[in-house]
């Protein structure tokens, strides 16, 4: 299905051959409106706006700009990138519309583990319910997972640096690399929270053509700060894992076969 149109399919078949336990598979859009004003309540998304420059954004939240804290709250990635500052990927602010939008939608009009949107009832659910994202959408998922631990206990990385803040991307210096990802403190929520809200599983991938070894010392770097049991068998105890798809690149083929893999991992039979 390298076009891009396969994912209910297969994900179909995987439930009609039994592979899988039924799952709700909830595929959330992007924004496309943007250049808008801001609401003025840092809690609400923004809602205005919908003019020549719009764009594609996880999320609606406003953010902090950090390069001109006077300014107080902006948008999200689109704004910054029209107006030339050296910052992108604001999507870590999707766990806010998570938590208080998304995850109590679908509660309220699917059934799932949690019956009703409290924070009890979600954290009870939370060995029941997992998030993943390719590329961009994997910095979603490190937003989901840092802070939203206590909610959500399965997270798959698709071709995506992890967490998005390290720098170590294409860096040609293995040592240096290795230092840069040790170095990270974007995992400390996690940290801080694994022995009260343990992961059920961390997935993490690529295609053999976008950088396998950085993703693959990011995994064990994350393994050892988290004590996580590397393996593909969560009967097993193991709970994380490093895949590489052979001969894909940054693209759907590389999402649709780790999306087969995962659910076989998440929710086999």
């Amino acid at each position: 299905y390298t076009s891009g149109y396969g994912t209910t399919n297969m994900l179909d078949y995987m439930y009609m051959n039994e592979d899988v336990e039924d799952t709700i598979f909830i595929g959330i859009t992007m924004y496309q409106y943007y250049g808008g004003t801001y609401s003025g309540d840092p809690e609400k998304p923004i809602y205005t706006g919908n003019d020549s420059e719009q764009d594609n954004a996880y999320s609606g939240y406003p953010v902090p700009d950090p390069n001109n804290p006077e300014a107080g709250l902006v948008t999200d990635f689109p704004w910054y990138m029209k107006k030339g500052l050296a910052v992108e990927g604001y999507d870590t602010y999707i766990w806010k519309e998570f938590k208080y939008y998304l995850y109590p939608y679908i509660i309220e009009n699917y059934n799932v583990y949690a019956k009703e949107a409290t924070d009890e009832a979600m954290k009870a659910a939370r060995m029941h319910v997992g998030f993943t994202g390719l590329s961009r959408g994997g910095w979603t998922v490190n937003s989901i997972a840092t802070n939203l631990l206590e909610y959500v206990a399965y997270f798959a990385y698709e071709s995506t640096v992890i967490p998005n803040n390290t720098p170590a991307a294409h860096d040609p210096d293995r040592a240096n690399m290795e230092r840069q990802i040790a170095g990270n403190t974007a995992w400390d929520n996690l940290v801080a929270k694994k022995d009260t809200y343990p992961v059920g599983y961390i997935f993490i991938s690529c295609g053999t053509e976008e950088g396998p070894i950085e993703d693959d010392l990011q995994m064990m770097a994350l393994r050892d700060a988290l004590g996580l049991k590397e393996g593909s068998d969560i009967a097993n105890g193991d709970s994380i894992c490093y895949v590489t798809v052979n001969g894909t690149a940054h693209n759907y083929a590389t999402w649709i076969t780790n999306l087969w893999n995962l659910m076989l991992v998440f929710f086999k039979k």
